[in-house]
């Protein structure tokens, strides 16, 4: 059974001088980060003709509700992961845990919506070793899924024109996620960040076959999301249908960057500086600043959504009754 990621004694966290230095450091790359993408959404933004704007609101309304579903999947990978390390407590409790929970990545620091799922999910006697393992495992395949899905774009002509043998590049990068995706790799791995972070490490991993349906529904997630962002993009901008994969691709990298850069609460500034980079050549500067920005104002409305939803349906769901608590031993 996979040990619960714990300060290790032997390694203790910074204090003192040290945290508050680390700290600062955190928040003045955030705030330089936030200040560049502010002011180079500023310069697109006047050059907006806003009069002549046009924005297909049926569309948009489509590329909003394809978003809300993207985001409300989430619980079916967090579940079918769960449910190999301990008894499954239902899907849905998992489904209310899971869109509260997240919902705490607007909080600083990448540790909130761990602690919000060991909390909610104690309500129906899962031990939090077993949902502690559980988030950081989905977190790991979500970023090298996130990766290997965005890796097509070293193809596309604009990245291939700067980018010498593209397609070797391309080819190579796919394989290394490949390996990386298998138990052995990604055990070793994870565990080599737990060690560098000061936890400890997990004592063991599930099966290769059991990350197959986990898989598959992220891969459908990130579909469903390059859907919406692309339809956002088609109403304002009038995206072709060829662009659809980079679409894709550019919101799936970029919610993953958004995610790694550990200094910025929900991927703040940096998803939306990728996705202007990446769409310009598509939709232009400006139609590129305009979708990111609409994209950040979905997101983060659809997260408050499922949040909300998942309060009122916790809160009138019965606790789980006494019992050996789930996941409590091997």
């Amino acid at each position: 059974m996979p040990e619960t990621p714990a300060p290790s004694s032997r390694s203790p966290r910074p204090s003192g001088a040290k945290a508050v230095l680390a700290t600062l450091a955190k928040w003045l790359v955030f705030l330089a980060v936030l200040f560049f993408v502010a002011r180079a959404l500023a310069r697109q933004f006047a050059d907006v003709s806003w009069g002549e704007l046009r924005v297909d609101v049926p569309t948009l309304a489509l590329a909003a509700a394809a978003v809300l579903a993207a985001k409300a999947m989430a619980f079916v990978y967090y579940g079918l992961l769960l449910g190999r390390f301990c008894p499954f407590p239902g899907w849905v409790p998992m489904m209310t845990s899971v869109w509260v929970a997240q919902v705490a990545k607007y909080l600083p620091g990448k540790v909130g919506n761990v602690i919000g799922m060991v909390v909610l999910l104690r309500r129906y006697r899962v031990a939090g070793q077993a949902a502690v393992s559980t988030v950081f495992i989905i977190d790991g395949l979500s970023v090298i899924l996130g990766i290997m899905v965005a890796i097509p774009l070293t193809l596309w002509e604009p990245v291939a024109r700067v980018l010498p043998m593209a397609w070797l590049w391309c080819l190579l990068l796919l394989a290394a996620g490949a390996v990386c995706l298998h138990p052995q790799v990604f055990a070793a791995v994870g565990n080599r960040l737990l060690r560098a972070l000061r936890y400890q490490p997990l004592a063991s991993l599930p099966k290769a076959r059991d990350y197959l349906p986990p898989v598959a529904v992220m891969l459908g997630q990130f579909l469903v999301l390059g859907v919406g962002y692309w339809l956002m993009g088609r109403s304002i901008a009038a995206a072709p249908v060829w662009s659809l994969p980079i679409f894709t691709c550019a919101i799936v990298i970029a919610s993953i960057a958004g995610f790694v850069a550990f200094f910025a609460p929900a991927g703040l500034g940096v998803q939306e500086g990728l996705l202007m980079l990446i769409l310009a050549p598509v939709i232009g500067p400006a139609g590129a600043a305009l979708a990111a920005v609409l994209m950040r104002l979905v997101q983060t409305l659809a997260d408050v959504i499922l949040a909300l939803a998942g309060y009122v349906i916790w809160r009138c769901l019965p606790p789980a009754g006494p019992g050996v608590e789930a996941g409590a031993t091997t």
